[in-house]
């Protein structure tokens, strides 16, 4: 983590801080789309179908 510029970044213990609908927003544009976010090989996308469905923004 060294190698990238972090100075912009702040840890958020999303169990305490929920993310906002607009750090979504702006992870989203971030990342290009929002399936970009999800993890494809996690547990819970496979158990909820998400593998097999088109995610939209």
């Amino acid at each position: 983590m060294n190698q990238w510029n972090l100075n912009d970044c702040r840890l958020q213990d999303i169990k305490h801080e929920p993310i906002t609908e607009e750090q979504i927003d702006e992870m989203i544009a971030l990342a290009g789309s929002a399936e970009a976010l999800f993890s494809k090989r996690a547990r819970k996308y496979k158990e909820l179908g998400l593998k097999d469905k088109t995610l939209n923004d």
